[in-house]
């Protein structure tokens, strides 16, 4: 496999093997309720630390938590999205684009960018490579991705020098990135410091905003201790015994590290925390089932939280 040509075969068979749900997954589901206010998600998430049993009926059930992902709406990005092409959604005669760039947590936050956008008239251009975040670092992987063997990513390298300039050529009205920040290697058995995490997110941004001022982070989620949605299903009566704490001090992570880069390298900060925990992070949020996976939301809740998104969406696009 030589040059640019061979790594890009290489990550489009990558891609099924890295990202979040690597196939569409039916679902089973009724009617979940539409898309939340900003109060009603705070309070949903304010009393979500006093729920003790699984609800029903549960958006989604208890049994397809775990394959809820973007996918199943948006299944063109069940194998990657890894040019500006593959993966557009929101409006998509739309004029005025949104690019939303990064690892599978872009693709999580899909789910409630597609429609915000989709009512303010903007299409949405996805481009994500699961594992391979916007921060500008070098990955190490203890296990192979896709034809990728173990060790460090350099093929992540490239997607994110691709996307760079993918995102140059169309000078999209808003750049949004998205990033898992918690438990990413650096090395066998070694974590990036929160200097070098917030070095690596500056050296992103700078770089888009030569071309395309007005970029914007979408901040990360608590890592959860527990197996979701395994948990949940081992305690259905006892939820708060899947709950991690915010911030999760027993993972490594650097969610507060990348507002503080995002702000200090002239990008704007979407802060999601509040739309999800409080002292707390409760697996369980009004009927819904919050979690993917330890490492991302589910599907579904994100949809909900696409009426906040839209708020925040207004205000970047002024």
């Amino acid at each position: 496999m030589r040059g640019r040509r061979g790594v890009a075969c290489a990550l489009a068979l990558a891609a099924s093997c890295a990202t979040t749900s690597a196939v569409a997954v039916a679902v089973p589901r009724t009617t979940a309720p539409h898309p939340g206010t900003a109060a009603q998600v705070q309070a949903a998430v304010a009393f979500s630390s006093r729920i003790t049993t699984v609800p029903s009926p549960s958006f989604p059930w208890l049994g397809a938590e775990g394959v809820d992902s973007a996918s199943r709406e948006f299944p063109a990005t069940s194998r990657g999205c890894l040019t500006a092409t593959a993966c557009v959604f929101g409006d998509p005669a739309a004029r005025r684009t949104i690019f939303l760039y990064g690892d599978s947590h872009a693709q999580m936050w899909l789910s409630a960018v597609a429609p915000a956008a989709a009512a303010l008239h903007y299409r949405v251009v996805l481009m994500f490579l699961g594992g391979c975040p916007f921060a500008d670092v070098t990955v190490w992987n203890p296990i192979p991705i896709g034809p990728f063997p173990a060790g460090f990513y350099h093929a992540c390298d490239w997607f994110r020098f691709a996307a760079i300039q993918a995102i140059r050529r169309l000078k999209p009205a808003l750049v949004l990135l998205s990033n898992r920040t918690a438990m990413v290697m650096r090395g066998p058995g070694s974590y990036f410091s929160r200097a070098q995490w917030r070095r690596g997110v500056v050296r992103t941004i700078a770089a888009i905003r030569r071309t395309t001022p007005n970029v914007a982070v979408i901040g990360d989620i608590v890592f959860m201790s527990n197996a979701l949605p395994q948990c949940l299903a081992a305690e259905p009566t006892h939820v708060q015994a899947c709950a991690s704490p915010n911030p999760n001090l027993a993972v490594h992570g650097h969610e507060a590290a990348e507002g503080e880069a995002a702000r200090a390298a002239g990008a704007r900060f979407i802060d999601t925390l509040p739309w999800v925990c409080t002292q707390r992070c409760s697996p369980v949020i009004g009927p819904f089932l919050v979690y993917l996976n330890g490492a991302h939301l589910d599907a579904t809740y994100v949809t909900y939280l696409s009426r906040v998104m839209q708020a925040r969406l207004v205000a970047l696009l002024r």
